[in-house]
């Protein structure tokens, strides 16, 4: 029986050794009428790929290795996406709002797809069907005035049995592009794991890999993230009293400028003073 651990333990040997060479990336926005849509790239460098062939088919330890299909072609499962049977199967149940494309940026090459306004239920059939020859599991579902995001981890990973340690992700996770990001229609109230910013919660790899249960609770219904708001008018306030402090400081020191430093004239019955006759005659 093939061990869910194993397949992890394998990609975290081969993610030590590919550094810079990989990139996986998974948006998915989810909208208030309880919908999803997705955008997904999967790429890898040539050099990596022949890398990692050759890790898959041999130098393993003997259990892991074992477990490898002998005809495991990587450069084949990235490229022969478009002829996936479950793809042109939601694509012909949702014309136009599926697309599987080569992806090529002239370092990485691989797949890139995207799925545009689809039901939340088929993203739980997708995440039950990728997810399950890891013993993972990822489902999004509409609770009350909320959605929620589980991503359950296979039940026994352990990459600390392959010599994959926290700080060898952290290690890979400033190297290589992998995440997986969540956007809601309403402001996230709740991550167990991430980098939450208003209506969006971003997984990275140490994230994704720690065996750790990750659930997302997010409001399901249009909301104004205020943060950036109140960043910007915090700072518009700030330059409004710097401004204002200046002004008055510039007025103040013109005030003083004017005031005189001879007494104020004296009001009397029988004023005297150059160009001032009296009434008095000599």
């Amino acid at each position: 029986m093939r061990r869910p651990m194993r397949w992890c333990a394998v990609a975290g040997i081969a993610a030590l050794a590919l550094t810079g060479c990989v990139r996986a990336t998974v948006d998915t926005t989810v909208n208030a009428d309880g919908t999803f849509s997705q955008h997904s790239v999967a790429a890898i460098s040539d050099s990596a790929a022949s890398q990692l062939q050759g890790m898959l088919g041999g130098g393993l330890p003997g259990d892991i290795e074992s477990e490898v299909p002998e005809d495991f072609d990587i450069e084949a499962l990235l490229g022969g996406a478009q002829d996936s049977p479950e793809l042109a199967e939601l694509e012909e149940q949702y014309p136009g709002q599926v697309e599987v494309d080569d992806y090529d940026d002239g370092e990485l090459s691989g797949v890139e797809i995207t799925l545009t306004d689809l039901p939340l239920d088929e993203f739980n059939a997708a995440g039950a069907q990728a997810g399950g020859a890891l013993g993972a599991q990822a489902t999004l579902e509409e609770v009350e005035d909320t959605y929620v995001a589980t991503i359950a981890p296979p039940a026994d990973l352990d990459l600390a049995s392959a010599g994959v340690t926290e700080a060898s992700l952290s290690l890979i996770e400033s190297s290589v592009e992998i995440a997986v990001t969540f956007t809601f229609p309403g402001l996230v109230e709740e991550a167990s794991a991430g980098e939450v910013d208003g209506k969006t919660v971003t997984l990275g790899l140490t994230d994704l890999a720690a065996g750790e249960e990750i659930v997302i609770v997010a409001g399901a219904n249009d909301a104004i993230d205020w943060g950036p708001w109140l960043r910007w008018g915090g700072i518009v306030l700030a330059f409004a009293l710097v401004i204002g402090g200046a002004a008055a400081l510039v007025i103040q020191d013109q005030r003083k400028r004017r005031r005189s430093s001879l007494p104020p004239p004296q009001a009397t019955e029988s004023p005297t003073g150059p160009g001032m006759l009296s009434d008095e005659r000599d």
